[in-house]
């Protein structure tokens, strides 16, 4: 199978797989009533345009942590942590939503790939870490803004992604570990950074 993509370029492929996506079911609320655009509005507190109205999870579109923007994201984990503000508000507890994050994790025959936070940014200071072979204890593309922790993509070592999906919410450093190009041969440091000792991938690195 041959491929066309945009900017001229063109992949080979034995099997081509079409994903369809999600998108949230917002049919039954009657036009007007609240403020939706792919999904209901809700600000920080998890709350929409009508005064005691709450909505979290897949029918809710909230802050993303990145762009700064409402957005929708159809996940599991930014389900739970929305349903979880939006109940301390209605509580009384006054709790503020830190922002949404995608997180996609699926198999694929032998294969499982990881998808976390946000891997094609445009910003300028951008750098990207390859590591390991997905035959070979897997492969990773992480990816930094300012020493930051932004993204990650895993294949078929999908066990570090709660471990790194926390460091982008953290927005941990790894500035110790980037600062040193000649330590990329050494994955002792991104073992400690990810909390998985014994590791022993190979490590390249090239910038955007």
């Amino acid at each position: 199978v041959v491929c066309h993509f945009p900017d001229n370029i063109i992949e080979e492929a034995d099997l081509v797989a079409a994903c369809t996506g999600v998108r949230p079911n917002i049919d039954f609320i009657t036009p007007d009533t609240v403020a939706t655009k792919q999904a209901v509005v809700v600000d920080e507190q998890m709350r929409t345009s009508k005064q005691n109205l709450y909505a979290a999870g897949d029918v809710s579109q909230a802050y993303n942590m990145f762009s700064g923007k409402q957005e929708w994201f159809g996940t599991w984990g930014n389900a739970c942590r929305q349903g979880y503000v939006a109940g301390c508000n209605m509580a009384g507890k006054e709790t503020k939503y830190p922002g949404s994050t995608t997180q996609n994790i699926s198999s694929f025959f032998s294969w499982t790939y990881a998808q976390l936070g946000d891997v094609h940014s445009k910003q300028k200071d951008m750098r990207y870490i390859a590591i390991g072979e997905p035959s070979r204890g897997g492969y990773a593309l992480l990816s930094f803004e300012r020493n930051r922790l932004t993204g990650a993509n895993l294949l078929n070592c999908t066990h570090l992604s709660g471990r790194l999906r926390k460091a982008i919410i953290q927005r941990q450093d790894w500035a110790s570990y980037l600062a040193d190009p000649e330590r990329y041969g050494n994955m002792h440091r991104i073992e400690q950074m990810v909390d998985e000792p014994g590791r022993a991938l190979s490590l390249r690195s090239h910038r955007d």
